[in-house]
């Protein structure tokens, strides 16, 4: 569990009883030479649970970084940035006045370039993200979004390191957590297929409004967020959903709801309060905290807005969504590409070592969508964080390096980079745990540990305090 996870003693027994099975069943002259042990540590995204294995190897397979990843010291992290525009002197504060006018401009987001030590923590990240956009560092919240929904709010001592390449990384500008204001996540979803199943597209809002707003004011604040996504024609309704998308029924039915472009007032409705909906009323007075319930400013609120047309065209109906997927590119995001190529041009004339391959090989990754790890607090196949780690080293360690990179089912490429790596005096303390760093030098063409000094011996019966 995640106790004897994060207990030193309790790894390193589970280490020592999970090496001790194996020799048992695999004992000869080639294990205790060759033969070593991983440590394998997984970080639900989610609950946080963290899962240690280990597993015995007979080689270490490395991949060659390549021109560009050869600086593992730091990493570039392109920012998608919903800016609200605000007035920095503090009046324009996001929720409005209280008549449901944003004191705000709508525009798509902004594509930042942070280059970020990969030591560094994600409030470093919001540090320089603030300089760079003038937005106070607590009004910032940095998000991992995939497949057009939030996967994961980083919290600010997230490790850089933890962070992977192909995640794509959105921040937002919000007011803080305080019991005036609700936070509300928004996914935007289309209707796909014959069925006219509704599925989410494009980036997802986060956004604050005040507790005091009517459903009318809150309707027109989100609607004035979006204003540069609608066009002329553009239909759609907000609904109030659960964490999982599920429709939550707790507004007064209403013959319509939808919201056109081209009237600065919803569509004519009547009520039934006999029956209930999770559509947002537009034109109610009533409070929309009333129906979200009390515990709204604890916890995100989360809406899916519905577009029920995206747009018209020429030729009728439209269903052009490529304004959902534009942004534009701040300077800091040229002068970070900058940066990474000047260092490139830097790395070229040193050779790449054993160490940048040992480094790459230890940096904590994100699992993809095909090797997703099973959490058994959440039930469920999450994209966790892995890092791999060298916890026993072999008398003799034989590396391997991965001279082929895959392009496609027909071919595949040899990578000639020459790889630098010292004949004798390897030092491998920096790419193990802590239990095993002290026999780390001696491990690779020193001593083997002997019999005797086994953490567990069967014929010793075991004595517990």
């Amino acid at each position: 569990d995640d106790e004897d996870a994060t207990c030193d003693l309790a790894v390193a027994v589970a280490g020592a009883e999970a090496w001790e099975a194996h020799i048992q069943r695999n004992e000869s002259i080639v294990m205790d030479t060759f033969y070593g042990q991983f440590k394998s540590t997984c970080v639900c995204p989610q609950c946080k649970q963290i899962s240690v294995s280990f597993d015995a190897f007979n080689h270490v397979s490395l991949e060659i970084p390549q021109q560009g990843q050869i600086n593992l010291s730091e990493r570039i992290i392109p920012i998608l940035l919903f800016d609200l525009k605000r007035n920095r002197d503090g009046s324009g504060h996001g929720n409005g006045n209280g008549n449901g006018n944003a004191q705000f401009q709508s525009s798509p987001p902004k594509r930042y370039g942070i280059v970020v030590p990969i030591n560094q923590d994600f409030d470093y990240v919001k540090k320089k993200l603030s300089a760079a956009s003038g937005i106070a560092k607590d009004h910032l919240a940095i998000c991992d979004v995939y497949q057009s929904g939030i996967y994961e709010v980083f919290t600010a001592s997230k490790k850089v390191s933890m962070w992977n390449e192909d995640d794509v990384v959105v921040a937002y500008e919000i007011d803080p957590i305080l019991p005036t204001t609700i936070h509300v996540i928004v996914t935007h979803k289309k209707k796909v297929g014959g069925q006219g199943q509704w599925l989410p597209f494009g980036y997802p809002l986060m956004a604050s409004f005040d507790i005091g707003l009517t459903c009318k004011q809150f309707y027109m604040q989100l609607r004035d967020r979006l204003s540069y996504l609608i066009t002329d024609g553009s239909k759609f309704q907000i609904r109030l959903v659960d964490g999982d998308g599920e429709p939550l029924a707790v507004f007064p039915s209403t013959n319509t709801n939808t919201s056109t472009s081209n009237s600065n007032n919803s569509s004519s409705q009547t009520s039934n309060p006999s029956l209930a909906s999770s559509i947002v009323p537009p034109n109610s007075k009533d409070l929309f905290a009333s129906f979200v319930g009390d515990d709204c400013t604890d916890s995100f609120v989360f809406v899916s807005i519905e577009w029920v047309v995206l747009s018209f065209n020429g030729n009728g109906i439209g269903n052009d969504d490529t304004r959902f997927r534009r942004f534009s590119d701040h300077p800091s995001l040229t002068d970070a590409v900058r940066h990474q190529q000047e260092q490139t041009l830097k790395m070229r004339n040193r050779h790449l070592t054993l160490d940048h391959c040992l480094d790459n090989f230890t940096r904590p990754e994100r699992l993809d969508e095909d090797n997703k790890w099973y959490c058994s607090k959440c039930k469920d196949h999450v994209r966790a964080e892995k890092t791999m780690q060298l916890w026993r080293l072999p008398n003799v360690l034989i590396v391997h390096l991965k001279r082929f990179e895959f392009k496609n089912a027909l071919r595949r490429d040899k990578l000639e980079t020459f790889v630098d790596f010292p004949l004798e005096g390897l030092d491998m303390n920096r790419y193990c745990s802590s239990f095993s760093q002290t026999n780390a030098s001696a491990g690779a063409g020193g001593q083997q540990f002997p019999k005797e000094k086994k953490f567990i011996d069967n014929n010793i019966p075991a004595i517990y305090d």
